[in-house]
Order: structure tokens, then sequence, then C-alpha cells
């Protein structure tokens, strides 16, 4: 679904070949698998263990159990999930304040602070690990140490580096 949806992209006039209903359809389907509960969005999985009493959470499997934000307590799950509902009805509310609304990437910068010196006095940074790891049900790494352990992130060139040449249909950009 998502080379299909790709290929829309490159080759737009493939679109005037397809039904409405088709790609309503497409566009229907990647938007649901984003918001469906338990498909790997460990935000929108939080927010329904905010209505799920606690004796109902499900249970991390025992290989995973120690990198899972499950195997949390229940009240800092939702704490957490509190503080990223505030930050989201911060950006929401954005739209509602006029000519401020153009100020909406200022609220986003403003996050920044709130991620590296508020939320550490909340939380430890286990707790802060298993909540904010890059999969659904937490992999013990968060997104920086992810990003940190790709072997093609480089700050330096190597000496003698060059890079490889543009595909054809990119010529243009150079």
């Amino acid at each position: 679904v998502y080379t299909l949806c790709f290929l829309a992209l490159v080759f737009p006039s493939v679109l005037e070949h397809c039904p409405v209903g088709v790609v309503n359809g497409i566009l229907t389907f990647v938007g649901l698998q984003g918001i469906l509960p338990f498909t790997g969005n460990q935000f929108v999985d939080r927010c329904v263990l905010l209505f799920t009493h606690p004796a109902e959470f499900p249970t991390p499997p025992p290989e995973s159990a120690a990198s899972s934000y499950l195997g949390l307590q229940w009240h800092r799950i939702h704490l957490y999930t509190a503080v990223q509902l505030a930050c989201l009805a911060a950006c929401w509310g954005m739209r509602f304040t006029g000519p401020f609304a153009l100020a909406f990437p200022l609220v986003v910068v403003g996050f920044i602070p709130i991620r590296l010196y508020l939320l550490p006095k909340l939380f430890t940074p286990k707790e802060l690990e298993l909540l904010d790891s890059e999969g659904g049900e937490g992999t013990g790494k968060s997104r920086g140490d992810a990003a940190l352990d790709k072997k093609e992130i480089t700050t330096t060139m190597e000496p003698g580096y060059e890079h490889p040449p543009l595909p054809a249909w990119r010529s243009w950009l150079s």
C-alpha cells in the first residue's frame, strides 16, 4: 500500500486512472493504521490505557518485560501520557489564537525544554527510556540513542569521500 502511495507521488498521472473511491480507501487505511490502538502507535496505546482498569492492562511477554513500558506503575504511564496530551492540546489550541497561530513553530520548539528539563525531574531515566522508546512495546532505547546507533550517521566526512551522483530524475536539484 505504501509503495503505491509513493508511486502516485512520482507518477501523478496514475491517479487519473484510479477511481476516487480507491484513492479515498487507501488514504483511510493509512490514516487508520496510525491511530488505531495496538497497531504500533505507543501514544494511542497509552491513551487507551487511560480508560482501562489497571487490572486489565496487557502484560508484556516475559522476554520483553524489562524493555516494555507496560512493566511500569500505571500512574507513571498515565502521568507521561497526560504531559503529552497537554502538549498536544497546546498545539491544537494554537489554531484558535487568530494571528498568533503563526507562532505554532515556537510552541513546538518550546517542547524541547519540557523534554530536556521538566520530564527528567518527574521521571527516572529508566522510566523515560521505556516511555520514550521508538517501538510500540518499548525497545529500551530512546529515539536519540537509536539514531546514534546507525552507522550511516556521521558528523564528519572521511577524507577522499565523494558524494554519489544523483539519479537522472533529480539532476535538476544540483
